[in-house]
């Protein structure tokens, strides 16, 4: 991941100052000492939560919080740190850019736990709060708040550009345009799939995968064919099983309707999980670019209303793509 839990973490007090006392902050300097034994850092962790929860200030208990679960993570320990993030996140809904942080903070620690469709809700969840700040701010008469802007933007850039270099923000996009053909049948394996994900049962999860390709033969609707593909190879690359994942998807691509905005957020999805896997960086780059060519050259068959709606996602989308694009070609180079 790009944006680290340490940089996401120090967003928290940009707007607002921090809310530790100066007790605290020494607790926490202390903590950050590499030399600590983890039972001492069992120990201070337990005082220092202790000590703010007194506080008359929730928001102190909120931030020492955080602070643990940066602690906490940096040694490796997602499970503790995840535990001290998800206390933290209902105490910040007072503060609604904090309150965004946190979410952020929660889907990257989920992410290190492999929980990737909750992480990734997280993470849209907080993009959208930062997004309907600057909504509001932009009718302020007041300075201070209207000067606020720039950086929030910057943050919903930082977000979108972390967002679309993986697989679920493209499988998010599949049926923005065009309703799902899954039925009754396909969308219970995707609940099931989902359900072993979260419950970890790698080998279970990998039988359900076998049946939804199995079952994609037997349904009436071709178009359904190519989603239940997309849902077994979305399952593949969270179980951390690229190359199949890399196969169901292509072989969605070559199901879905020739130029399709489906088959285009395939492409970008394809590219995603290419990324993950060594060597493939190049064709990863040509399916984004393929995936780009094709968003631009549907507006042109859609009728009037349909092309508005579609260019105004394009509008906010393709410079995105663009510059995720080029940092990867820059990587690369």
């Amino acid at each position: 991941m790009k944006i680290s839990l340490e940089e996401a973490h120090e967003w928290l007090n940009v707007i607002n100052p921090t809310n530790l006392s100066l007790v605290s902050r020494e607790m926490i300097d202390a903590l950050r000492t590499e030399s600590l034994s983890d039972r001492n850092v069992d120990h201070l962790i337990k005082e220092l939560l202790e000590q703010t929860q007194k506080s008359i200030d929730p928001l102190e208990y909120a931030e020492a919080l955080t602070h643990c679960a940066v602690i906490r993570a940096a040694r490796g320990e997602y499970k503790s740190a995840l535990g001290n993030i998800q206390k933290a996140v209902p105490l910040y809904k007072s503060s609604q850019y904090k309150y965004a942080v946190a979410l952020w903070m929660q889907g990257w620690i989920e992410w290190r736990l492999q929980e990737n469709r909750k992480a990734y809700i997280h993470w849209t969840d907080a993009k959208e709060i930062l997004k309907s700040l600057v909504k509001s701010l932009t009718t302020t008469r007041r300075a201070e708040y209207f000067q606020q802007i720039p950086w929030y933007l910057e943050r919903i850039e930082d977000m979108s550009l972390e967002l679309v270099r993986h697989a679920e923000e493209a499988y998010s996009w599949i049926n923005w345009f065009e309703p799902s053909h899954l039925g009754q049948t396909g969308l219970g394996f995707r609940e099931l799939l989902d359900q072993k994900i979260a419950e970890n049962k790698g080998a279970s999860v990998y039988q359900v995968m076998q049946a939804l390709q199995n079952q994609k033969l037997n349904i009436p609707d071709n178009q359904a064919a190519p989603e239940m593909l997309v849902e077994a190879g979305l399952a593949a690359h969270q179980l951390g099983i690229e190359y199949e994942s890399e196969m169901l998807l292509k072989q969605a691509i070559g199901l879905f309707r020739p130029e399709s905005h489906q088959q285009a957020s395939v492409y970008w999805m394809l590219g995603a999980v290419q990324l993950a896997i060594k060597g493939k960086t190049l064709e990863a780059i040509q399916n984004w670019e393929r995936s780009i060519e094709i968003f631009e050259r549907i507006p042109q068959r859609l009728k009037t209303r349909q092309r508005q709606a579609y260019k105004n996602w394009l509008l906010e989308m393709l410079p995105v793509f663009q510059k995720a694009l080029d940092r990867v070609i820059h990587q690369t180079v």
